[in-house]
């Protein structure tokens, strides 16, 4: 019997890309598959196993607003970055040492928020270069533990997934609100 999922193991991210197509990371294979956007059948696999240093591609993978594909590399404690129509590598995004772990991207305004769930914080970097910014969210700050998921809600505040069964949000400058 053929195989209608493309060596889908261990499915993370869910999302369309600019083109409509359904885009999953398969965290065991360490690739990132397409779907038809409509049907829903197996395209091809977009970024083959471990292209571009990709190791543990987590659920929190994004397109940027250059319309390339950053995918959170959970092993490798980097962000690669993907051509957004070809899949073809083009290096790491971030500079620095201090990803570690990371499992969600989130793109707003001029920067990269990025959820490092090895150092309990939320990490910001330049939208346009990969340069490090700051802490966003510090360690612990509100009870942050592991931080996953995470989202802007529409008045700008930032909700994170914690590792404690909790849902914490965060103002525009990562203080914790109650």
């Amino acid at each position: 019997a053929k195989d209608e999922t493309g060596g889908l193991s261990g499915p993370g991210a869910v999302l369309f890309g600019p083109d409509g197509q359904l885009y999953i990371s398969s965290f065991d294979s360490d690739a990132i598959l397409r779907y038809d956007g409509a049907t829903g059948a197996f395209v091809d696999e977009f970024v083959p196993a471990k292209s571009g240093g990709l190791d543990g591609p987590d659920a929190g993978m994004s397109f940027g607003p250059d319309g390339h594909l950053y995918v959170p590399g959970y092993y490798s404690d980097s962000i690669p970055r993907f051509d957004g129509e070809t899949g073809a590598p083009l290096g790491d995004f971030t500079q620095g040492d201090k990803l570690d772990k990371p499992r969600t991207l989130v793109f707003r305004g001029e920067h990269l928020y990025v959820a490092n769930e090895g150092s309990d914080e939320v990490l910001r970097y330049d939208a346009d270069s990969g340069a490090f910014v700051d802490v966003f969210v510090a360690a612990g700050a509100g009870g942050l533990m592991a931080p996953a998921g995470m989202v802007f809600g529409p008045d700008g505040v930032l909700h994170v997934a914690s590792a404690d069964n909790q849902i914490l949000r965060f103002d525009a400058d990562g203080a914790p609100l109650p």
